[in-house]
């Protein structure tokens, strides 16, 4: 029985240095490399046993949805007359809606890229602005 264990220890031990000098990449037998501060065993070089990191939800390059048109108003001030002049920044037509607080609404079509609007409510208001398909809401002070 001693036999056996001894024999079962042995073998092991064989297995365990010969695994461990085949995974550092040293054949057995092989001279000692001097040690100089570098490491030619190839273990602090790139890629040796090191897979890429995978996200676990891959992200899109591109989104799907919609992208968000540019910014369609350039300025939006009050002028010395106590008129609102609203500038666009593109000269496409666009209908501008007031709404006031008390569900009045006031809306005008412009082609031009200034307006200027006059009677303008006294109190915060909402602002609305239709360019073909897209509508842009800023509320004004």
């Amino acid at each position: 029985m001693k036999q056996l264990y001894s024999v079962i220890l042995f073998v092991s031990a064989a297995l365990l240095i010969t695994a461990c000098e085949i995974g550092l990449g040293i054949a057995p037998n092989s001279p000692q490399l001097p040690d100089n501060g570098s490491s030619d065993t190839g273990l602090d070089q790139p890629g040796y046993g090191i897979k890429p990191t995978v996200p676990l939800k891959r992200r899109p390059i591109v989104p799907t949805s919609k992208l968000p048109r540019p910014k369609i108003i350039e300025r939006i001030s009050w002028t010395e007359a106590g008129t609102l002049s609203v500038a666009l920044t593109e000269d496409t037509p666009a209908v501008i809606t007031i709404v006031v607080r008390d569900g009045s609404l006031r809306s005008y079509v412009v082609d031009a890229r200034t307006v200027e609007i006059t009677n303008v409510p006294e109190e915060e208001f909402e602002m609305q602005i239709d360019v073909a398909d897209e509508r842009y809401t800023v509320v004004v002070d």
